[in-house]
């Protein structure tokens, strides 16, 4: 029996968290499906390739900037091929254009929303909600955010966010000391991690300053691995400051050399003032690694206090890296609880890609 066609419409092929989980749910529907991309965005891909293993059939669309236009030709794509569903993800052109999409049979919308910001996609997600047969979101607060707005509770369907437990672990100390040695971290240096997008949102450059004011009284190193439009501000900021020999940078890797990474941290620090449920912190917890995190978004729902610590808006995070260098045994305290509920956290995988089936087939 010829597999049906399931159509996914997203801005690019970034190296982004939305990205990956867009990846990991797919590949469970390679079984059953044939999947065409539809990329609406240019942008170089740097997880083209990546893709490419799901599918041979990656269209870029990012010309069509009229949304009647984009329209007009999802719906063509849709007769030739008899596609049925649909998923979008961070698509401002897949809202715009949503009235246009037609096919010759019932189509199923779905769209996943990663956060509630106002500086994101809900504002179209709820405006263009009758076009739309479900909303998956990735918390609790999008959910609310929805229900405010007078979106049926019937369409929505919360699924948390998860990472493959194949993919993040935790070393043993030898190798964990053989990856510090080969970043030239210094015995006994306490380590932070930034890992995420150089854009305004994750707020590099805050990082950055409480770093460099921390590293004038603790030993410390960080570790970066980033980068986007903020990224030679941040270089220059750093060569600035004098602190290049404090600071491994990386330039983004294969997911599966992250875990190298997480390992060498004692935490990783998550300065964004806009989040859902990011995976890097999800991923750090995997590797038995705590984060420290601004109380933003569905943030508070992955941790129950006791694994990861959490600042409200107006605390600083200089303060409380001071206080974590200052006492090892915080740190410490919080690896042995996420080893503690490894188990809880391995599980929750499958769990969302047993919802993320149930919700779209």
């Amino acid at each position: 029996m010829q597999k049906k066609y399931f159509l996914v419409i997203i801005p690019w092929l970034e190296d982004g968290g939305s990205e990956h989980l867009l990846y990991d749910v797919m590949t469970e529907f390679i079984k059953k499906y044939r999947i065409i991309i539809v990329l609406t965005e240019k942008s170089n891909n740097p997880l083209f390739s990546k893709f490419e293993k799901l599918t041979n059939c990656i269209l870029d669309f990012s010309s069509l900037k009229n949304p009647k236009e984009f329209g007009k030709n999802i719906s063509a794509l849709i007769k030739l091929l008899s596609i049925e569903i649909i998923l979008t993800s961070n698509s401002q052109i897949s809202y715009e254009a949503s009235e246009y999409f037609k096919g010759t049979v019932p189509i199923r919308r779905y769209d996943i929303l990663h956060n509630n910001s106002q500086e994101g996609h809900i504002k179209k997600a709820i405006s263009t909600s009758k076009h739309i047969t479900k909303h998956i979101v990735v918390d609790s607060h999008i959910k609310s955010s929805l229900l405010s707005s007078k979106v049926d509770k019937k369409k929505i369907v919360d699924i948390n966010n998860a990472v493959s437990p194949n993919l993040f672990f935790k070393l043993d100390r030898l190798a964990i000391g053989e990856k510090k040695k080969e970043l030239k971290i210094k015995e006994n240096y306490f380590v932070l991690g930034f890992i995420g997008r150089a854009s305004h949102e994750k707020r590099p450059l805050l990082f950055l300053q409480e770093f460099y004011k921390l590293s004038k009284i603790k030993r410390v190193h960080a570790i970066i691995l980033s980068s986007g439009p903020l990224e030679k501000l941040m270089l220059k900021y750093i060569k600035n400051k004098k602190i290049e020999k404090n600071i491994t940078w990386l330039k983004p890797t294969c997911r599966e050399n992250l875990v190298y990474i997480y390992n060498v941290l004692d935490i990783l620090v998550n300065s964004s003032y806009i989040e859902g449920q990011p995976l890097t912190l999800i991923e750090a917890h995997m590797c038995g690694i705590p984060f420290l995190s601004f109380n933003v978004g569905g943030i508070s729902k992955m941790t129950d206090g006791k694994d990861s610590l959490l600042l409200s808006k107006d605390e600083s995070l200089f303060k409380k890296l001071s206080e974590i260098c200052d006492d090892p045994k915080i740190v410490c305290k919080m690896k042995k609880e996420l080893l503690l509920n490894f188990r809880t956290k391995k599980l929750a995988y499958a769990t969302m890609i047993s919802k993320y089936k149930k919700a779209l087939i």
